[in-house]
């Protein structure tokens, strides 16, 4: 049946109401966050929360079933299919806004000046990506070896910026896109580059210098980049300052998935990604 949100109703009670649980009725209309407006539209599941199954080592409840065998990731929906959050832009003619230039960063690898555009309270720009090799990042406590609390390069899906930027800060959630093979994901800013590899060329701070476009060897293999060496130009990384506070702890895939893609949602989504890869970059994806 399709059950429309009542004014402050929230999941909980909408859940309780038809005797669902939440990771059902998100399972069946595809949410990544457990939150409702007025007036949604919800598909209840027919089956209740107390529905048991027969197994071979006794009876578990469907709750139970969902808990064990639905991971977060199967409910988190990838960079390609978010949509924009209806609450935050309810028009949707409005919903395009195309970026403005904020900096120009020379990057001395390819000899290729990459400018740097904000929109909506998000920063993007196109890059190529170089794969970061096997080794600690960002809060590891560099006095111990060997360094156990720190994210894994082939584990966890980062991006690394270069030195002096002040518009990102460790924690940061982004979406990031190869435009050749169609591919995007979720990532986490992880870590600074090498002081000694950037170059801030005058005092307006608008225009720097050195190297940008490091991603993880998780992240590489998530948008089917080479390892063994630099993607060609084609890598947008778009930015949501300010959408984490710091890195305190290490965050897991499904974390890291499920807290960029609201920061994403909220900021337009993949509509407003497709409207700027167009009109920025002339690409259609």
């Amino acid at each position: 049946m399709i059950y429309t949100v009542r004014p402050g109703e929230t999941i909980q009670q909408i859940c309780h109401r038809f005797q669902v649980t939440v990771e059902r009725l998100m399972t069946a209309n595809r949410m990544i966050d457990p939150t409702v407006t007025s007036g949604q539209s919800l598909i209840i599941p027919t089956h209740s929360v107390n529905e048991s199954h027969e197994t071979e080592t006794g009876v578990t409840t469907l709750s139970e079933e969902l808990s064990e065998h639905i991971p977060w990731r199967s409910i988190t929906t990838g960079p390609l299919q978010t949509p924009g959050d209806p609450d935050q832009w309810p028009i949707p003619q409005q919903l395009p806004l195309k970026g403005e230039p904020i900096a120009v960063f020379k990057e001395t690898d390819i000899n290729k000046s990459i400018p740097i555009y904000t929109s909506r309270a998000a920063y993007f720009f196109m890059s190529r990506m170089v794969v970061e090799p096997t080794k600690c990042f960002s809060i590891c406590n560099q006095k111990i070896s060997p360094c156990g609390d720190c994210f894994k390069s082939e584990s966890t899906p980062f991006y690394i910026m270069p030195h002096p930027i002040s518009w990102v800060s460790l924690g940061d959630y982004g979406v990031v896109i190869n435009t050749r093979e169609k591919t995007a994901a979720y990532a986490l800013f992880a870590d600074w580059g090498p002081k000694n590899e950037s170059i801030t060329l005058n005092t307006a701070r608008t225009l720097f210098s050195g190297k940008i476009g490091t991603g993880s060897i998780y992240l590489g293999k998530q948008l089917k980049v080479n390892p063994t060496e630099p993607t060609q130009y084609g890598i947008v990384y778009i930015i949501f300052p300010n959408s984490a506070n710091g890195i305190k702890t290490i965050k897991s895939v499904e974390e890291i998935n499920k807290e960029a893609s609201k920061a994403f949602k909220r900021w337009g989504g993949w509509p407003q990604a497709k409207y700027l890869l167009k009109n920025h970059y002339n690409i259609t994806m």
